[in-house]
C-alpha cells in the first residue's frame, strides 16, 4: 500500500467511511456528511477501497496516510474531530461508535 496513490481527501473519505461503519452501516446522514466533505466521486472511490480491505488493512491504511496528511498532534486532533462529527451526524453517538472513537484516538 503506497501513500503516493492517495490524497488528503482520500484519507478523509476513508476514515469517515471506516468510522461510519462502526455500527455496520452508513446512514443517509453519514453518507451526506462524507459527500459534503469529499464529494461523491471521492466517497465512491474510497468506499470501493474500504470494501476490499480487511479491518487490519483499513487500520494500517489510516495510520500510514495519517502520518503523511495529518502529522503531529494537531493533525491527530483534526482527524479525530472529523470522526466525532460523523458520529454525531445521525444524532446518535452509540456504544459501538464510542468504542471505535476511543480506538482511533489510540491508533492515531
Amino acid at each position: 500500500m503506497s501513500s503516493e496513490l492517495y490524497t488528503r481527501n482520500d484519507l478523509i473519505a476513508y476514515t469517515l467511511i471506516y468510522a461510519a461503519m462502526a455500527d455496520y452501516s452508513i446512514s443517509e446522514e453519514e453518507k451526506g456528511f462524507i459527500i459534503d466533505r469529499v464529494g461523491k466521486k471521492g466517497y465512491k472511490k474510497m468506499l470501493r477501497v474500504y470494501e476490499e480491505d480487511s479491518d487490519l488493512e483499513g487500520l494500517e491504511r489510516i495510520k500510514l496516510l495519517k502520518d503523511e496528511f495529518f502529522p503531529g498532534d494537531e493533525g491527530k486532533e483534526e482527524l479525530l474531530s472529523l470522526i466525532e462529527d460523523i458520529f454525531k451526524s445521525d444524532h446518535s453517538f452509540d456504544a459501538l461508535e464510542n468504542v471505535v472513537y476511543r480506538g482511533m484516538r489510540k491508533l492515531l
